[in-house]
């Protein structure tokens, strides 16, 4: 499995964001309270660190495939309507032919390609 460190304005409204969307979002462990590993799922694990730099959130790009793209946006929009000044917004979905697809700027402004794959392809 491959982990990426997603940079963090505010560690904590990252670890509720990420937790709000599904990942399950662990405590940090002993003597390491600058990350939070998030896993989503099979699809994979992210670790949320505790440490920012504008240009480097700003210029991370994350891909996710969630198995139904609109239950992910009503998390988004329950966590939008819970949290009205975060940062966080998204797209409508495009079609681009194999599935379905938004743009999600988290917290921090890392963005993230959500995609949801036609039932008949295997990506």
């Amino acid at each position: 499995m491959i982990e990426a460190f997603i940079p963090c304005r505010n560690f904590q409204e990252s670890c509720a964001f990420y937790q709000a969307l599904g990942f399950d979002v662990s405590e940090p462990k002993d003597g390491d309270t600058l990350t939070a590993s998030a896993t989503y799922t099979t699809q994979g694990a992210i670790i949320l660190q505790d440490y920012y730099v504008k240009d480097w959130a700003e210029n991370t790009m994350m891909t996710i495939h969630v198995p139904a793209l609109d239950a992910f946006i009503e998390r988004i929009k329950m966590y939008q309507s819970n949290h009205p000044d975060t940062p966080v917004r998204f797209q409508n979905p495009k079609d681009y032919g194999w599935g379905l697809q938004i743009h999600l700027l988290d917290p921090s402004g890392v963005l993230w390609h959500v995609f949801e794959a036609k039932k008949n392809l295997n990506l």
